[in-house]
């Protein structure tokens, strides 16, 4: 049972494998996009630069803090996109993302989070959220963002 169980595992992977590289060569994106990772986890942040590196998007920040996430944008910094995590010290995502939003900043701001539907993601996303998405963060999920951030209207 266990070479059964190895065999379509092998399989599974291959072709999920293949849609990664499918999407990787099919994103073309029209614009150079910014991003701020925020999250507390070096691990996450160390996935997400990953990601991002691979799918050529090298002008990035990171924030561990909501706090960071904000004390950035006040300085001046602009992105086209922030990953926000919704539980981190200091300064959680909804209370970060709401600063933000009555900044001024127009960045889209997709919530990344462990937690899955429920109070707590709804009040996130009333924040001042464009979406979210449950852990973990795919390569396939992220050429779609990428791809909705790169052809709105500038």
């Amino acid at each position: 049972m266990s070479d059964v169980l190895d065999y379509y595992k092998g399989i599974i992977d291959e072709a999920e494998l293949s849609k990664e590289r499918a999407a990787v060569d099919g994103l073309k994106l029209k614009n150079k996009l910014s991003v701020l990772i925020v999250d507390d986890c070096p691990l996450t942040r160390a996935s997400y630069r990953r990601l991002l590196i691979r799918l050529g998007i090298n002008n990035f920040q990171e924030a561990k803090t909501g706090r960071e996430a904000v004390d950035l944008c006040q300085s001046g910094e602009i992105f086209d996109l922030i990953l926000m995590d919704l539980v981190m010290p200091v300064m959680k995502g909804p209370q970060a993302t709401k600063m933000l939003r009555q900044m001024g900043v127009s960045s889209v701001i997709f919530g990344v989070t462990a937690t899955s539907r429920g109070p707590e993601t709804e009040a996130f996303m009333d924040s001042g959220l464009n979406d979210w998405i449950e852990k973990p963060l795919t390569l396939l999920a992220l050429v779609d963002i990428l791809r909705d951030v790169d052809n709105l209207e500038r």
